[in-house]
């Protein structure tokens, strides 16, 4: 007889509903003709919440035991948070594309801090090989950094509370 380790998430907003959506996940551990048996050591851990799921799973991680289960909250975002996010990100990844200095018609370009003047058929990304500078334009610089600061400011706006939760059981 092995063992299984199932994580759920789910964006709880009340106590009761996180009761039902505990004894939901629970309940399927304690079939024992789908799983096997459950062993019911489960704690609730609500006095902090991690900063996304990564780290919500990592503290998982730590408290984890034998035979122990846990749940934890941590920050996410909505579906529509993660869909207008993507779209700033897809949206800045096109305009690097459309600046990059791969684009110009010009065979050379001169780096401003180091005034090396380079070929751009041997240079591979966007900056100076020999001492690292961006060579794009200032304007295209602070362009791409406002694209980051819309998805960031986007990802707060549509961030939310979801509970994650660690069930092991015997198969």
């Amino acid at each position: 007889m092995g063992h299984s380790i199932t994580h759920y998430t789910e964006k709880v907003t009340t106590e009761k509903k996180l009761q039902a959506w505990i004894s939901q996940i629970t309940d399927c551990a304690y079939n024992p003709q789908e799983t096997g048996s459950y062993h019911g050591n489960l704690t609730i851990h609500r006095d902090k919440v991690y900063k996304d799921y990564d780290e919500a799973l990592a503290a998982i991680e730590r408290y984890d035991g034998c035979y122990d289960d846990h749940v934890v909250k941590y920050y996410g975002l909505s579906d529509e948070g993660q869909k207008k996010v993507q779209e700033w990100n897809e949206k800045r990844d096109a305009y690097i594309k459309a600046h990059s200095i791969h684009k110009r018609t010009s065979k050379y370009v001169g780096c401003p801090k180091c005034g090396s003047r380079l070929n751009l058929g041997y240079i591979r990304g966007e900056k100076c090989p020999l001492c690292g500078t961006d060579l794009r334009p200032e304007s295209t610089i602070e362009k791409i950094k406002w694209y980051d600061k819309k998805a960031s400011e986007c990802a707060k706006k549509y961030k939310q509370e979801f509970w994650l939760a660690k069930i092991e059981y015997h198969c």
